[in-house]
């Protein structure tokens, strides 16, 4: 395997670094920076000296974990068995089960880590020393979370000789209750991150969670996602698999001095974040799905895509009661280029709320009864046209992007959605 590259010239740092300022044609690299909740650099790319100084770690063995299920009973437990299941945990109460491990939520010997950034998480279980094991909940950034499980058994390390048990469960906070298939592949790549950084036990939340109780079918596949990444993927088989990556190496000895830090009390936690993209609520919105009907329990209010999806039952609700889902019209004018792409993100804008929506330019306006029109065009022509269409659009008018001196209304990528919509909502009356 060490003659694999040898017919390829060594590229240095220094060289990568030029063929990047040459590729961002006088942009500044430092834009390629990005940085995580905890506020730690993630660069562009690593090289073999970006691992200087963090110590190396005993390969770990990837090919225990074992595949549990939550239950409530004796019955759900002998289906989870049934489809393959080798641990069960139930929040309360005692449940014997032969040949397979029981673990009870209220077990004063596990510790659940309630959902923050990723270093507050590791320091909040440095804190609770006395554990014999600890239930990480795992979320959405891949690279992330793998480093976070393997900075956990380095900090354990540090403070205690005593072993502790790390278990995972994929995270509710990012679960959705439009799309809801998307949750399968949330609760996948949670997995993978979980796996690959080393977990010993794993739950796979059903797919339903937020808005029902687990049926059959969403029960089934949180077992098999498991099985299809053990038997399948062959995640069993290797050690470690993340050990030597230059990125995730790096990221991990990050997370842990942060983490490391806020356990001693040096920095101070960070507070929450403003919550990401969610496919199918406020990116890329199916404006046909509906979720009112869909709810058989209330939603779990603590997710954070909660703050649209509310707005969008609230929509749905007042279609129900008038008849008339409110109708956005997205006005195309001028430039194509820039009507066309302010076009595409009003649309998933305001669809994330249950507006109807539809488009085109005036004389396709004329055919339509909207309770809103977006102007869609570029910020040099908004001038000319808000003055030209204000007398003759009889609706609120708002424009996307930059608006022209005076004018109050505009959304952009800068506009909190959520507070947005809400307002637009009370409004029009859909919310009181």
């Amino acid at each position: 395997m060490s003659l694999l590259f040898e017919e390829f010239p060594p590229v240095s740092t220094a060289d990568w670094e030029a063929q990047i300022a040459r590729d961002l044609k006088g942009r500044d690299p430092k834009t390629l920076v990005t940085k995580t909740a905890d506020g730690i650099e993630i660069r562009p790319f690593y090289r073999s000296e970006d691992l200087a100084g963090i110590p190396s770690e005993e390969l770990y063995s990837s090919n225990n974990w074992k595949i549990c299920c939550e239950v409530t009973d004796a019955s759900s437990a002998q289906y989870a068995v049934s489809r393959g299941a080798t641990a069960l945990y139930i929040e309360k109460g005692g449940l014997k089960f032969d040949n397979v491990e029981v673990i009870r939520g209220d077990s004063p010997d596990l510790f659940q880590v309630q959902g923050e950034t990723a270093a507050e998480e590791l320091a909040s279980v440095l804190r609770h020393q006395s554990a014999k094991a600890v239930m990480f909940p795992v979320g959405p950034d891949y690279f992330l979370e793998i480093a976070k499980f393997r900075a956990a058994r380095r900090l354990w390390k540090r403070i205690s000789n005593k072993p502790v048990q790390i278990y995972a469960r994929t995270s509710k906070r990012n679960q959705t209750i439009y799309d809801p298939y998307v949750n399968l592949l949330r609760g996948t790549t949670e997995a993978m991150s979980a796996i690959i950084g080393g977990c010993g036990l794993l739950i796979v939340r059903p797919f339903d969670a937020a808005y029902a109780h687990p049926a059959e079918f969403s029960r089934r596949m949180s077992i098999n996602t498991q099985l299809i990444l053990r038997d399948e993927a062959y995640f069993d088989r290797m050690p470690d698999p993340a050990a030597g990556c230059w990125y995730i190496e790096s990221l991990t000895d990050q997370l842990a001095k942060k983490a490391w830090d806020l356990f001693g009390g040096a920095a101070k936690p960070f507070g929450k974040q403003r919550p990401p993209a969610f496919v199918g609520v406020n990116r890329y919105v199916d404006a046909k799905d509906r979720a009112l009907d869909r709810l058989k329990i209330a939603p779990d209010e603590q997710r954070d895509p909660w703050s649209i999806e509310k707005l969008r039952l609230a929509t749905e609700r007042h279609a129900q009661a008038t008849g008339k889902t409110p109708l956005v019209f997205l006005l195309r004018a001028g430039d194509r280029k820039m009507s066309r792409a302010r076009a595409d993100f009003s649309a998933n804008f305001f669809a994330a709320a249950g507006f109807a929506i539809a488009e085109g330019d005036s004389d396709a306006l004329k055919q339509q009864q909207p309770d809103l029109v977006v102007l869609c065009s570029s910020d040099p022509e908004y001038p000319g046209l808000v003055q030209e269409l204000s007398a003759s659009i009889h609706v609120p008018l708002i424009v996307a992007g930059t608006p022209p001196p005076g004018f109050p209304d505009s959304i952009s990528i800068r506009s909190n959605q959520a507070e947005t919509l809400a307002a637009w909502q009370q409004k029009l009356g859909i919310l009181q």
